[in-house]
């Protein structure tokens, strides 16, 4: 069954969802493994990470400093002596504590606060040491005091080359320093400055890779938000995608077939029944295939809008696809109280559709299943639900049915017929039974019908209402009808041969066939290899099919008239008669259904409608054929009524073609006389 809408849309949506998610999860990814990795990096890259520059610098600050200090000779006595050493201990301890902290720092404002406090602790130890070693104004330029200064000015974001010239300023400074002093407090001095000096040089690199680093992961941490909203939107997408149909916005299949579980589960534990609905919409192919697939997507969200409107909240109405539907009716108290829900649902499909300025008209079939009557799991009740609906379609359309047992044994038989069908051409099983029609007037054979007839080898002869439909269904009357036309085309040349050639044959063209675009070809085909006369073949129509699609049927009956065969209405008065359609279509032939034939003598009201067709068969120059003619008074009721030809068991039964030839060769000995079917065109006198 065609899936309206359903194909394309449904695989963009979920390539777009999946890539989506996808992208999300690898941004995610790349900018965990970033903050990861700035979080906690292995000690030996950590010196020259160029995200954290100022853990680098402190390094060499403290490294310099640490070393000049620990080194100077202890010349202090008392208890000047016992202070430089407990303030060298806690120095010691606190660097050690400080390096720590530094490796193990995870945000960039822990390395930079570690680093503020621990340089800030440098300089207070410096104007303690000089302090007691020369007095508080004993070092010249006040080289603690340079410390401190070096670093704010290194704290603030100054120009490069203001901090450059600060801090050679201080080193000169510093370096005077050692001039007067000498010695390892002047070398400490000097080696200090110049320390700083290379510090604040790297520095204002450092601080802009720290920037540039904090801008970084700023527009990753960025970048992740809109990606996790993305992947949150792909996700719903993804979950809408999963559960619901994306043309008219119900459950699909799998959450149907969840929440029907569900329900089998609930009332196992609690009882109660719920029902079932499986939902065709009838004819839906016919309009999708004339108006395109916009107009059916339109017709599908149309016919679930109005399910919709005439269901309770609590049903659950979904699409299985194409133009099925399904629906689950909970706290079921009688099976009668689902009567009016299905006949609420064919009545709202019956109401006219406005498609693309046309009215549309179609009908639905509805199936019902019972929960625990007809299945008490989910594949059960589906499974019963279809076959109730084909059995509403196969009875008339339109209309629903309930599961009954007998349905599975019919099910089962229809299964093996079509599969005994399929094989039934290659196997040579089909043959044609031939029916004479008689020209009323002289009892003349003028030709024959070819009626399909199946021999099976296990059921015998399978009579063609029971085949037909099914062979119409599965597609399998297309090859079926071909086969037909070319055997009825090779018998009747035979015929020919034989001397008869004033003889005609009709054929039956099924609806599907009659629409194929290869039929006009074949059918030239045969009668160019057959070498047979155009007319003398005739091809029967019903009403039904002609109206199905009138434009293309149109188009198909001038191709084939174009061949000089000639088109017959079959069973006519039982479909779409329409005057309209008789003088637009190239017609030749009426054939009176047999129901108006049957009871002719009889019935006044069926001798008034043969009447009324024989005299628009005249006022429009159209051949008129009477079907079913199986008693004499029935005969003579159509010769007097003005009817030239007629078929039925009063003339002879469908026989093979042996049976055929001679009941053919009896007529001509006893009626030497006549002429065979010939192409009457509209307008032209009749003959």
């Amino acid at each position: 069954m065609l899936e309206a809408g359903s194909g394309p849309a449904i695989e963009s949506g979920v390539r777009a969802g999946v890539n989506w998610r996808v992208n999300a999860e690898r941004a995610r990814d790349d900018a965990g493994n970033v903050a990861f990795e700035a979080a906690r990096q292995p000690w030996s890259t950590w010196l020259v990470d160029q995200e954290r520059p100022r853990g680098r610098i402190m390094l060499m600050l403290l490294i310099p400093v640490s070393l000049g200090f620990l080194l100077t000779d202890l010349r202090f006595e008392g208890p000047e002596r016992n202070l430089y050493i407990t303030l060298r201990s806690v120095y010691v301890v606190l660097l050690i504590a400080a390096l720590v902290a530094l490796y193990r720092a995870k945000t960039p404002a822990m390395v930079h606060g570690l680093c503020g406090l621990a340089a800030f602790g440098v300089a207070l130890f410096c104007c303690v040491r000089y302090g007691l070693g020369h007095g508080a104004a004993g070092v010249p330029g006040h080289l603690a005091t340079d410390v401190v200064v070096m670093l704010a000015i290194y704290m603030v974001p100054l120009h490069l080359l203001v901090q450059v010239l600060v801090a050679l300023l201080l080193s000169v400074a510093s370096a005077y320093g050692y001039i007067v002093w000498q010695g390892v407090e002047g070398a400490a001095a000097t080696l200090l400055a110049m320390t700083l000096l290379l510090a604040h040089v790297l520095g204002f690199g450092g601080s802009v890779a720290l920037r540039s680093s904090l801008r970084k992961r700023y527009d990753a941490l960025r970048n992740l938000h809109g990606h996790m909203l993305e992947l949150d939107r792909a996700e719903r997408a993804l979950e809408h995608l999963a559960y619901y149909d994306p043309l008219t916005g119900l459950p699909n299949r799998a959450l149907l077939f969840d929440r029907l579980g569900q329900m089998v589960v609930r009332a196992e534990r609690h009882g109660g029944r719920f029902a079932l609905f499986y939902i065709d919409l009838d004819r839906f192919k016919f309009v999708n295939d004339t108006l395109g697939h916009q107009a059916g997507d339109a017709l599908l969200r149309e016919a679930s809008r109005r399910m919709q409107a005439v269901l309770r909240k609590s049903d659950t109405l979904a699409r299985l696809g194409g133009d099925e539907f399904t629906l689950i009716v909970e706290d079921v108290k009688s099976p009668r109280d689902l009567d009016a829900v299905a006949a609420k649902i064919i009545q709202a499909m019956q109401q006219v559709y406005v498609l693309e300025g046309r009215e549309v008209f179609i009908n639905a079939s509805v199936g019902i299943s019972l929960y625990p009557d007809d299945g008490r799991d989910v594949a059960t009740l589906t499974r019963n639900a279809d076959t109730a609906m084909y059995q509403a379609k196969q009875s008339g359309r339109g209309r629903f049915m309930f599961y009954a047992p007998l349905m599975n044994a019919e099910n089962e038989r229809r299964m093996q017929l079509e599969a005994s069908l399929r094989r039934a051409g290659e196997r040579g099983e089909f043959l044609l039974h031939y029916q004479p029609r008689t020209e009323l007037a002289t009892r003349r054979i003028r030709g024959f019908e070819a009626l399909l007839r199946w021999q099976d080898p296990l059921n015998g002869l399978i009579a063609p209402a029971e085949f037909i439909p099914l062979a119409e269904e599965t597609g399998l009357i297309i090859p079926i009808g071909y086969w037909v036309i070319e055997e009825a085309c090779r018998q009747l040349a035979q015929w020919h041969a034989a001397g008869h050639r004033d003889l005609g044959i009709s054929i039956n063209l099924s609806g599907r066939q009659f629409q194929d675009p290869e039929l006009v070809d074949r059918v030239a085909c045969i009668l160019t290899d057959l070498r047979l006369p155009p007319d003398c073949v005739e091809f029967e129509l019903t009403e039904s099919v002609l109206m199905d699609n009138a434009e293309r049927s149109l188009e198909q009956l001038e191709r084939l008239r174009a061949l000089q065969v000639t088109i017959a209405i079959d069973d006519f008065g039982m479909g779409y008669s329409s005057l309209s359609y008789l003088k637009r279509f190239p017609i030749h032939a009426l054939k009176i259904d047999r129901n108006f034939v049957s009871d002719l003598v009889t019935n006044p009201e069926d001798a008034a409608i043969v009447r009324a067709v024989l005299s628009l068969a005249e006022a429009l120059r159209l051949q008129v054929i009477a079907e079913g003619i199986e008693t004499e008074a029935q005969h003579a009721h159509l010769l007097a009524q003005g009817c030239p030809e007629g078929q039925g068991f009063l003339y002879g039964r469908p026989t093979g073609p042996a049976e055929a030839l001679r009941a053919l060769e009896l007529d001509r000995r006893l009626r030497p006389a006549g002429r065979a079917l010939r192409v009457v065109e509209p307008g032209a006198p009749a003959p």
